[in-house]
């Protein structure tokens, strides 16, 4: 259901929104790529050179990255347009919380990459067990100092700001009407397949949960902004450290069983820390009136002559206002977004295959 605001203005995404969004989001940087492949061609027969010798130059690199990570901006206003969205209120982009929750995002985002590295360490090891190519080093130069910056401004910083933008600006927003968890893991799911990589997989829907938690409790996608480009410039700077040092970062298929009780111990102590700050926030922020509002879940839907309110209580309860007293109320996905939650799902678990078969050179 839709909130008319502003005239004709929408206030609030749909399920289907939210959904459709999704599928933008895993198709949009493959179109892009698609088409910057083809003028890079073009370039390079002008060039007479490879097409190879163009793509690894390092501007090209650089600007390929950037264009990408626009393309999801692109994609979340052309749909704001196109659905008549007042999208600064949909998104949240202006929703107020708690300054102690920035700090608690920061903190999520130094601690997730160092508590779950030794589990990521590990799936790494079974990739090139089973022969996958692995492409976890950035493709981009970091000898100095200039490097750093450029390599922290266009995989952290912009990424951060442009895919939370979609993800949960449009992505979990939309699926709000389907539930705490249900909206939480989905779009973590499609977050998480919009990498298109094996290797990314367990890593990056570990952190969209993370973050659509929080983003859901607080309505802030600003938090989830912080949290990811912390944790995108913590793994930059790490690949920095090693790069002036001269360390070798290949993975190699070399996990013994002191591995396995490492990455379990870690990723135990992750979740506990996990758990902990989300404890926290519970207890000093979210109980404070400026976190929950109507952006943060707490929308008020028109349905004919009765206002239905969405409560944020721990139990997600949702009741609709008939004669001034409460009754149960409950959302149904309706086929049309039930069959596009198919397509989109599918989509990004064939890209998946793509890059799993692509790697293994068939």
């Amino acid at each position: 259901m839709v909130i008319k605001a502003n005239g004709n203005l929408r206030s609030n995404y749909t399920k289907y929104d939210g959904v459709f969004g999704g599928l933008w989001g895993l198709l949009t940087p493959i179109i892009i790529s698609f088409v910057l492949v083809i003028i890079y061609s073009i370039v390079a027969s002008l060039a007479g050179v490879t097409n190879e010798e163009i793509l690894q130059l390092v501007p090209v690199v650089y600007i390929t990255n950037v264009l990408v990570e626009l393309s999801f901006v692109a994609a979340f206003f052309i749909y704001n347009k196109v659905t008549n969205t007042n999208w600064v209120v949909a998104s949240g982009i202006k929703q107020k919380t708690h300054y102690l929750n920035y700090a608690f995002a920061v903190v999520l985002g130094l601690a997730l990459p160092l508590l779950f590295s030794p589990l990521i360490s590990l799936w790494e090891q079974f990739l090139v067990l089973i022969n996958y190519n692995m492409t976890s080093s950035l493709a981009i130069p970091l000898n100095n100092a200039g490097d750093l910056i450029l390599a922290l401004l266009t995989v952290a910083i912009i990424p951060a700001f442009c895919e939370e933008l979609l993800f949960r600006g449009l992505v979990l927003n939309g699926l709000r009407g389907m539930g705490k968890w249900a909206s939480i893991l989905l779009s973590a799911l499609i977050f998480a397949l919009m990498h298109t990589s094996m290797e990314q997989l367990p890593y990056t829907f570990i952190l969209g949960v993370v973050i659509g938690y929080i983003v859901y409790m607080t309505g802030s996608i600003w938090l989830g902004m912080i949290i990811h480009a912390v944790n995108n410039g913590l793994v930059v700077v790490s690949m920095y450290i090693d790069s002036v040092n001269g360390v070798d970062s290949a993975v190699t298929a070399s996990a013994g069983w002191g591995d396995v009780g490492i990455a379990v111990l870690s990723t135990v102590i992750g979740v506990g820390v996990v758990i902990l700050i989300f404890w926290l926030m519970h207890r000093f922020t979210l109980q404070k009136k400026d976190a929950i509002s109507q952006n943060s879940g707490a929308d008020t839907i028109v349905q004919g002559d009765s206002n239905i309110n969405e409560s944020n209580s721990s139990d997600d309860k949702k009741f609709v206002m008939v004669d001034g007293k409460p009754e149960p109320y409950t959302e149904v996905m309706d086929k049309k977004t039930r069959n596009m939650l198919i397509a989109t799902i599918a989509v990004g678990v064939l890209l998946l295959l793509i890059d799993l078969i692509t790697s293994f050179g068939v």
